[in-house]
């Protein structure tokens, strides 16, 4: 069973300094959003507020409609896994992740008998009798994560969890992720402050900044479609590239593009995508990407495993007006033939490029 969750126009103040600013969000049953931000722009807080570890200033929490204000912690419905795996050293991992049962009233048998279930979803089942001073860093947050499971919250709360394991182990534990998802269909909130974390697991992210939701939103949407500049720079990948909105078009060295409705004339930034830029080796000097088209210099290949970013000298497009030139990256897959020095032309795949207030 699982819940919805609304903050309805939270706040919260710590002394003179207001750390959250009339936060409204709602997150669906059965979804997984993410907040997405730095540290210090108030993710954490408006977890613990969520679970009732906190109060806010002003505004309410809501779980499937009703105020949850008055309701203890332990009453919500709400499980929380932190960053840090908060295991109870005397216990073994079956009896850690039993704990909530006991604590409701569950006879031993029947809790660890329960405990034994999520070890096993977690892909822990052999390591019922070890203790916590036994287990890696993974298997830790496994257990602390079957621990929360075990109290069969309507809404799960991930407070950064992944963010001290390697490579390996994150993905390991995004997959396991997806699995709690498709067998027991809880609520999440996931706090992050990595934009790759957040664009895997989420389905819509919230982006906050300085106790502000800056926008959220289905995470294409975000990434090809940022509302702000800061939005744009949270989210990283993107290219700001300076020019200026006038009659539906926005003029940049990349030449001319139609903007979204609403954009008002004056100087603007188009937000691109770095992978959603096209190279076209020139080696006769010219540019084989059509006449109109924008060329460049190649100052820089960097290897990315499987990707590559290049960084290119950007000359205006012919006829766009501009003598500006910009420094733009460029992501492609595979291992292009391309090096510094080496000419191409510059084209931008079709509607990829956002217009936003420079």
């Amino acid at each position: 069973m699982s819940s919805s969750l609304t903050f309805d126009r939270v706040s919260r103040m710590f002394g003179q300094s207001e750390v959250l600013s009339d936060v409204s969000l709602t997150v669906p049953a059965r979804s997984l959003v993410a907040l997405l931000g730095a540290s210090g722009s108030g993710k954490s807080t408006l977890l613990r507020i969520a679970s009732g570890l906190d109060a806010p200033s002003s505004g309410s929490v809501l779980v499937d409609g009703q105020d949850a204000s008055a309701v203890p912690a332990e009453n919500r419905g709400i499980a929380v896994v932190f960053q840090k795996p908060l295991l109870f050293p005397h216990l073994t991992v079956v009896d850690n992740v039993a704990f909530p049962a006991r604590m409701a009233g569950v006879t031993r048998r029947e809790a660890r008998s329960q405990a034994l279930e999520f070890l096993d979803l977690v892909q822990l089942g052999g390591f019922a009798r070890r203790m916590p001073g036994q287990l890696s860093g993974g298997q830790e947050q496994r257990v602390s994560l079957a621990r929360a499971l075990a109290a069969q919250p309507r809404i799960l709360l991930l407070d950064e969890p992944f963010s001290s394991l390697d490579s390996r182990l994150t993905d390991d534990m995004y997959e396991l992720v997806g699995k709690i998802r498709a067998e027991l269909e809880p609520t999440i909130v996931l706090v992050t402050h990595d934009r790759r974390e957040a664009s895997v697991l989420a389905d819509t992210i919230a982006v906050l900044d300085e106790g502000t939701i800056l926008q959220h939103g289905p995470v294409p949407e975000l990434h090809y479609q940022p509302a702000t500049r800061a939005v744009n720079r949270i989210l990283g990948g993107l290219n700001e590239v300076p020019g200026h909105a006038a009659g539906g078009f926005h003029t940049s060295v990349l030449g001319r593009v139609r903007v979204q409705p609403g954009v008002p004339d004056g100087p603007a930034l188009l937000v691109v995508r770095q992978e959603a830029l096209r190279l076209i080796r020139n080696d006769d000097g010219g540019t084989s990407s059509g006449d109109e088209a924008p060329t460049g210099v190649v100052t820089e290949v960097k290897s990315m495993g499987a990707h590559v970013l290049v960084r290119v000298r950007v000359e205006s497009a012919p006829g766009s007006g501009s003598t500006a030139v910009e420094s733009i990256a460029v992501e492609l897959a595979g291992a292009p033939a391309l090096r510094a020095g080496d000419r191409v032309g510059v084209s931008l795949a079709g509607g990829q490029g956002w217009v936003v207030r420079a």
